[in-house]
């Protein structure tokens, strides 16, 4: 029986946690949408940019995910500050002004 030899070359851990914060970089991007989710993704792609872009060889990745983090958590907050203004001044909730009554 004839085996296969792949010759397959492993990741170094380094660049392997970029790629994540990489991934989970671009998820936090979708998921913004939903603060409670997209927060805790934005934080851990900022982090896990940072402790890659000190230890990897991969740091355009790196700072890819720095990016991609700070953009997840800014349009979350914002989403978060709307929301809230939303909320505060009555504007979605108000049916006092309904031309049918």
């Amino acid at each position: 029986m004839e085996t296969t030899n792949y010759n397959s070359q492993q990741m170094p851990a380094e660049d392997i946690t970029a790629r994540t914060a990489v991934i989970i970089g671009v998820i936090s991007l979708i998921a913004w949408i939903i603060p409670i989710i997209g927060i805790p993704l934005s934080l851990f792609s900022l982090i896990v940019g940072i402790i890659s872009l000190n230890s990897s060889r991969r740091r355009d990745m790196a700072r890819a995910s720095i990016t991609l983090g700070v953009i997840g958590l800014f349009l979350s907050i914002i989403y978060i500050i709307f929301i809230i203004y939303i909320i505060s001044t009555g504007f979605f909730f108000d049916f006092t002004d309904l031309p049918f009554e």
